[in-house]
C-alpha cells in the first residue's frame, strides 16, 4: 500500500459514491482478479484509508467473508477493518492505510493476461525482503505463524494464503498480514476448484470432494516460511538451519496425517528449531 505521489492521474473508472463521500481518492487498484476494486483514500485530516468494493458477486461474497472473519479473529499484525459501509454491489470495507509494501501484488490487465511484476525482478518488493538481515526475516515469519495460531484457534482455515498476503513496513520492520478474504470455517469439503496461488496449494485443495482442515493451514504456513527464507525465487537458496527445513518438510507433507495436526504444534516445532 506504498503511497505514490498523489498527482498521478490514477482514477480509471467512476469512483463509487460511498468512497468519494469518505475522501480524495489517490490510488486505485483495478488490476485484481478478485472481483473487487481497492482504493487509497486521503480524508479532510489528512488521514489516509484503504477501501475494498464489491464489482462482482464473487466479490461481494468475498468481502462478506472478510467480515465474518475478522469478527472472529483479532490480532495486532492482521489488518482489520474499522469501517464496514454498502453499496448497490454489497459490503465496502474500509482498512487503516498501512505504509509498506506488498510483497507479490498478484495483478491482470484488462485482457485478463497476468502482468505482475516477477518476484525475481532485483527491484520487486519481494527480492528487496529476500536480502534483509535472516533475524528480519524470521520475525516476519513469526509474525504470520503468531497470527495464524490466533485464525487456527478460531477455526478457520487459511484458503488462499500467499506472499500476496504479507504486506511489509521497511521502516519498522514489521510485516502485516492482509487480504484474509477467503479464510473460511473447516473442516470443510470442497465442492469447487478453491482460489490462490498453486504455489502454495496443499494437495487437498487442487480438484473438489477433498477435506480442507487445519492441517491444510499447517502446510501453507510451511510454503511460506521455505518462499520467505531463500534467497531466490527456485527454492535453491535456503537461508535457515537444517532444523527449521526439516520442521518446513514435515509440515508440507503430502498426506495430512503425517504433518503437524495443528498451528499450535507447528509453532512450537519451529521454535524449538529457530
Amino acid at each position: 500500500m506504498s503511497d505514490p505521489v498523489v498527482s498521478r492521474p490514477v482514477v480509471s473508472r467512476p469512483v463509487p459514491e460511498v468512497v468519494s463521500r469518505l475522501g480524495a481518492v489517490f490510488r486505485v487498484f483495478d488490476q485484481q482478479d478478485s472481483g473487487c476494486v481497492s482504493y487509497g483514500v486521503r480524508g479532510a485530516d489528512g488521514v489516509g484509508c484503504f477501501v475494498k468494493v464489491a464489482r462482482t458477486a464473487t466479490g461481494a461474497e468475498s468481502l462478506r467473508r472478510a467480515v465474518q472473519v475478522h469478527t472472529a479473529v483479532r490480532h495486532p499484525a492482521l489488518v482489520a477493518p474499522t469501517q464496514v459501509l454498502a453499496d448497490s454491489e454489497g459490503p465496502v470495507l474500509v482498512y487503516p492505510w498501512v505504509d509498506g509494501d506488498v510483497l507479490y501484488h498478484a495483478t491482470v490487465g484488462p485482457d485478463g493476461v497476468p502482468t505482475s511484476q516477477p518476484r525475481s525482478d532485483p527491484g520487486s518488493p519481494m527480492a528487496r525482503f529476500r536480502r534483509l538481515p535472516l533475524d528480519a526475516v524470521r520475525r516476519a515469519v513469526d509474525t504470520v505463524l503468531d497470527v495464524h495460531q490466533v485464525v487456527d484457534e478460531a477455526g478457520l482455515v487459511a484458503v488462499d494464503l500467499y506472499d500476496g498476503c504479507f504486506l511489509y513496513d521497511w521502516d519498522a520492520g514489521a510485516l502485516h498480514v492482509i487480504d484474509a478474504d477467503e479464510y473460511r470455517p473447516g473442516p470443510f469439503v470442497t465442492h469447487e476448484q478453491l482460489p490462490g496461488s498453486r504455489r502454495f496449494f496443499a494437495p487437498e485443495e487442487l480438484g473438489t470432494g477433498q477435506v480442507v482442515d487445519r492441517r491444510t493451514t499447517v502446510y501453507r504456513l510451511g510454503r511460506v516460511a521455505r518462499l520467505l527464507m531463500d534467497a531466490g525465487d527456485t527454492e535453491s537458496a535456503w537461508r535457515g538451519t537444517q532444523a527449521e527445513l526439516g520442521v518446513i518438510a514435515r509440515a508440507t507433507q503430502p498426506e495430512p496425517a503425517a504433518r503437524y495436526q495443528c498451528v499450535r504444534d507447528l509453532v512450537a516445532a519451529w521454535r524449538a528449531a529457530s
